[in-house]
């Protein structure tokens, strides 16, 4: 018996080439917003740490005021530096205090200790411009922390504080936040 001949296969069977079709406008103009919201979701994603790094406090290193205690300033009517075993992070810096019940009071209202104008100096800020107070150099005026630059702008601020105030905040108001 011989056998019979098997037909020969080629290595490869050619198939059949797959048809390209064009995808309609519809789904493309889908895929382009598609692609639009990601490109923004990234510069989002991108510009979020910026926002961390504004003007928003006067923070040298990412430490606000100097790292001094800012409740000492009312519970003690002192400039008392903080420690950074009892540091806590709001609003993108880190405050340091004195004591565990300072930073405790501070959590409980970081808005009530907090300086105004995020420590910048209001008389400089009056002026038009951008001038971290110094620390040591503060006063309280009516439940509110105002760090002065000099005690020159201490001077002055004492002397016309609703004027300096008043104008303070729209030079505040018109500080870009970054």
């Amino acid at each position: 018996m011989t056998a019979a001949a098997s037909p020969v296969m080629p290595p490869f069977p050619s198939l059949p080439r797959p048809r390209l079709r064009r995808l309609p406008r519809r789904t493309t103009q889908g895929l382009h917003t598609l692609l639009a919201a990601l490109v923004c979701a990234l510069s989002l994603s991108l510009a979020v740490p910026a926002l961390a790094k504004s003007k928003h406090y006067a923070a040298t290193g990412g430490v606000a005021i100097g790292g001094y205690d800012p409740v000492a300033y009312f519970s003690q009517s002192v400039a008392q530096p903080g420690d950074a075993g009892h540091a806590v992070r709001w609003r993108g810096v880190t405050w340091y205090f004195a004591t565990p019940e300072n930073r405790q009071a501070f959590e409980m209202n970081p808005a009530g200790f907090a300086p105004q104008f995020g420590g910048w100096c209001p008389v400089a800020l009056a002026a038009g411009r951008l001038a971290a107070g110094d620390p040591d150099l503060f006063r309280i005026l009516d439940g509110k922390l105002y760090l002065l630059e000099t005690p020159e702008a201490a001077q002055v601020f004492e002397a016309t504080a609703p004027e300096t105030i008043g104008k303070a905040a729209a030079g505040w108001k018109a500080i870009p936040r970054k």
